[in-house]
């Protein structure tokens, strides 16, 4: 276990109390009580912007990864233990833990709850939650229920698309999947975020290696399916250049791999999440100030203008890209989250950019991306991100600005025995 797991699970402790006591107090009741509570929860669905296809977020247990013995402790950048059932994820826990089959078919009434059943062919159905080849969110009596003979689906749609951790796929799950949904037409999204093995794991707490991303995407391919990798553009309390750089050495080694697809991820700045941490306890850490981290409002969150021009330099380096990419989570997840802007979150330079990842994404024509790459240098708010980009310099090479913000967030977060979290810290960052 990495520091970065305690770190987490600091941050997470208000969530992880009340989630303990409300499995303790459905734990009390039969299973049959519990699905009872349940059965009338609807699952969420997400619109992307169109063709794109809207996401059934089915309501499950939600992610094994982050939520450990009651402790919430999941991916650095990521708050899905929140953001999609909160308060119900640890009824829906101690229903698993009962009944698998009520849990099954409380699973499948989320989706009919707000669908029904579907009697029409669907173009692509993206049914998710957050691993669906997890033993304990996704058992094989799920796809029974939803996908099995009087399944959801009275008619197979086109494709089938779903969300899965590197570390769950096997042959044999894959086999079981597949012998409900059948051969082909099938996407598995996988999150790679970085290639970087240390900042993965030791910094994003994605407990997910080389070896088990590369054995993944084989056996997804072998198995007749086609992998879309999802990597970060921003990664939490680095520099603006330094998340680049780690994006464009992340989509090089994927296309070296043969994924079919890859989706971009700009980070969102989000409740429980490290970056949400820097800005809330950080913002002003003269420390960090001087390197060009902390910076008022923005702080923990990318620009603008570092998506576009990521983008930009990913599409130079592999021109083939444009056929096979999307944007994710850019311009949808509207509510709580904090979208990536430039220095004034009110400048039409904001939504200018927007528009134009949008229509590069319908059309998969770079030429207007590329043409907005250079215009946007003329805004006003490009003077303030090149300052940035010089103040960042002083933040030196990858390890010493993780070094840098590691130190200030051990800190702040025990402020009176720092100095042994601080060694443990140091040590693994040697590996990097």
């Amino acid at each position: 276990m990495y520091l970065i797991q305690d770190i987490m699970t600091e941050i997470w402790k208000p969530i992880s109390k009340s989630y303990k006591e409300a499995y303790e107090k459905a734990s009390r009741l039969e299973a049959e009580e519990i699905f009872q509570q349940l059965k009338h929860i609807e699952m969420s669905i997400v619109e992307y912007p169109a063709p794109y296809p809207k996401m059934n977020l089915l309501a499950t247990t939600g992610c094994y990864h982050a939520i450990k013995d009651g402790n919430h402790s999941g991916c650095s950048m990521c708050n899905d233990s929140i953001s999609r059932m909160s308060d119900a994820f640890a009824t829906v826990n101690a229903l698993r833990h009962k009944d698998v089959n009520l849990y099954a078919k409380f699973v499948r009434s989320s989706f009919e709850n707000k669908r029904g059943i579907v009697g029409e062919q669907m173009g692509t159905e993206v049914v998710t939650g957050c691993d669906c080849l997890s033993d304990m969110e996704f058992p094989e009596e799920v796809y029974k229920e939803l996908f099995g003979k009087n399944g959801v689906f009275q008619v197979r749609p086109f494709r089938y698309s779903f969300e899965i951790r590197a570390d769950s796929i096997t042959k044999e799950k894959l086999d079981m999947m597949l012998g409900y949904l059948g051969k082909g037409r099938t996407y598995i999204e996988i999150g790679v975020e970085v290639v970087n093995q240390w900042i993965r794991n030791n910094w994003i707490n994605k407990n997910v290696t080389d070896v088990q991303i590369e054995a993944a995407i084989n056996l997804i391919q072998e198995a007749g399916c086609k992998v879309n990798a999802n990597v970060l553009i921003g990664v939490p309390g680095l520099t603006e250049e330094q998340s680049i750089d780690l994006f464009l050495e992340s989509i090089e080694r994927l296309l070296q791999l043969n994924v079919n697809r890859i989706t971009f991820h700009p980070l969102n700045r989000k409740a429980y999440t490290l970056h949400n941490f820097i800005y809330e306890k950080l913002r002003d850490n003269q420390r960090l100030a001087e390197i060009g981290i902390a910076h008022g409002e923005h702080t923990g969150l990318p620009w603008m203008f570092t998506i576009i021009e990521a983008m930009a330099r990913a599409f130079e380096m592999a021109p083939h890209l444009k056929k096979s990419f999307g944007v994710g989570q850019f311009n949808i997840f509207r509510g709580s989250d904090v979208l990536v802007y430039n220095n004034d979150r009110e400048c039409q330079c904001n939504s200018q950019l927007f528009e134009t990842i949008d229509r590069t994404m319908k059309s998969l024509d770079i030429t207007e991306l590329m043409e907005i790459r250079e215009t946007m240098k003329k805004d006003k708010c490009y003077e303030e991100y090149i300052k940035l980009i010089e103040k960042q310099k002083k933040a030196g090479d990858i390890r010493n600005t993780v070094g840098i913000v590691g130190e200030e967030i051990i800190k702040a977060l025990w402020p009176n025995c720092w100095e042994k979290k601080l060694d443990i810290f140091k040590t693994e960052l040697m590996d990097l």
